[in-house]
């Protein structure tokens, strides 16, 4: 997969394909393959549990068994398994409970959170992104993905992809913090308009490099690449939607990000294009953000438990 496909550069600023063609833009290739790098990959027992969890072989004992070996995600696993957000019930004491009762592809977002979190939980000034920020956005986007795919017009079969999509669709701002020459002021689509302003390329662009490296499924590169302009995905479209959505709603409710002042606060219309993709009215939209509101409390805690 190249570094580099277009999305909100026009046709002129297009770059070739490969971490070289950035040596045309404005800044260096050599400094965005130095931010790729320092990122690094995803925890080899990550990558053997997702395997695992998308066998349709594997039972609740073996995916117990294997995550029990990083003792580290074991426990954040079993913490999460029992917060309010996923537990309505007794205490789980082991894996292989929590993966009765929660589920194989539940299991894996889980762990996919916990191997993800030490990446996203740091702080990135130049977002405004301060301790654990965009940690905070990307897993409420992620939970809410979960929790409301039915508020978003989506079969409930389609939590779990929303889940990963929503945790990582934001993966390329680890990337670009390092290297951008002033502070990105604002959200969505304003923010990508100063990223492309400043270096000539978005995170959308140079989140999917990292799907490339970490293996992720195409419907989560296609979400990474596409969250902001979903009119232009060729594919998985309700899916790129409806984390578009969710995105925005997370963004407005201010998740990871500090409260702005009162004279500052205005009200952002939700992206045009997610909602006619989802069918979804305003008062669809409002219905969302009571949701987000109701849930907060759940999610926050979680998120916090994966710190």
């Amino acid at each position: 997969m190249p570094l580099v496909r277009p999305n909100e550069l026009s046709a002129k600023d297009a770059p070739a394909t490969g971490v070289a063609a950035l040596t045309s833009l404005k800044i260096e290739a050599e400094r965005v393959s130095a931010s790729l790098d320092a990122l690094g990959p995803l925890p080899t027992i990550a990558m053997e549990i997702l395997s695992l969890a998308d066998d349709p072989a594997t039972d609740g004992k073996r995916l117990a068994d294997h995550i029990a070996r990083d003792q580290i995600i074991a426990g954040k696993v079993l913490k999460l398994a029992n917060s309010a957000f996923y537990s309505k019930g007794a205490a789980t004491k082991t894996l292989q409970a929590a993966g009765l009762r929660l589920g194989t592809q539940s299991i894996k977002n889980l762990v996919l959170s916990t191997c993800t979190s030490k990446k996203l939980a740091k702080p990135l000034a130049n977002y405004d992104y301060t301790k654990v920020g965009l940690w905070q956005h990307s897993l409420a986007t992620a939970l809410y993905g979960q929790l409301l795919p039915a508020d978003l017009g989506l079969p409930r079969k389609l939590g779990d992809e929303l889940f990963i999509a929503g945790l990582l669709h934001d993966i390329g701002k680890l990337v670009l913090d390092p290297i951008l020459t002033e502070p990105i002021r604002g959200t969505g689509s304003n923010a990508v308009e100063q990223e492309v302003r400043q270096l000539g390329i978005s995170h959308a662009q140079i989140g999917i490099e990292v799907a490339s490296r970490w293996r992720l499924p195409d419907i989560v590169a296609d979400v990474i690449e596409f969250h902001h302009q979903p009119e232009k995905t060729e594919r998985n479209e309700q899916i790129v939607a409806a984390v578009c959505l969710l995105d925005h709603l997370v963004n407005a409710a201010r998740y990871g990000l500090p409260p702005l002042p009162p004279e500052e606060c205005e009200a952002v219309s939700p992206p045009l294009a997610a909602l006619e993709i989802l069918s979804l009215t305003e008062a669809d939209v409002a219905g969302l953000q009571q949701r987000i509101e109701d849930e907060r409390d759940e999610v926050l805690a979680a998120c916090e438990l994966l710190e």
